[in-house]
């Protein structure tokens, strides 16, 4: 989930360094600090559950991709820049709402995805034993 959250926002950064290097540059970053984040939350994993990670690296990915697009928007090179294809004129207000959409509907599936592996888990432990939430994902 993590490289591929982030991918577009390195490539995005490889297609304006030859029109706008600073712009470029701060884009670069959008892809950087997720992805540390991502690198933080992996060697974390024995302290934190899958779901932990995921309530942690999601909205911070939808915060760094809604900045690039607005770096980008702000130094006038996101409109035409091809990024999408055959819809390569998206404006920068139709992606804002389109990540956080993304963000909220992958934040409800894991929540879900959580709630029924929490239900698995407590039909399948003994009477009254305690399920902690957070450690019961490895």
């Amino acid at each position: 989930m993590q490289l591929g959250g982030t991918l577009w926002l390195l490539i995005m950064a490889f297609v304006l360094v030859g029109r706008s290097p600073g712009t470029a540059a701060l884009v670069l970053c959008c892809f950087i600090i997720p992805n540390l984040l991502g690198i933080w939350l992996w060697f974390s994993r024995v302290r934190l559950s899958i779901y932990t990670a995921v309530r942690i690296f999601l909205p911070i990915l939808g915060l760094f991709s809604i900045l690039a697009v607005f770096i980008a928007d702000q130094a006038e090179q996101w409109m035409g820049m091809g990024l999408g294809g055959s819809i390569n004129d998206v404006s920068a207000t139709s992606t804002y709402v389109l990540i956080l959409v993304l963000v909220i509907a992958l934040m409800i599936m894991f929540y879900a995805k959580e709630r029924r592996h929490l239900n698995i888990s407590r039909s399948n432990a003994q009477p009254n034993a305690p399920v902690d939430a957070d450690k019961s994902h490895h």
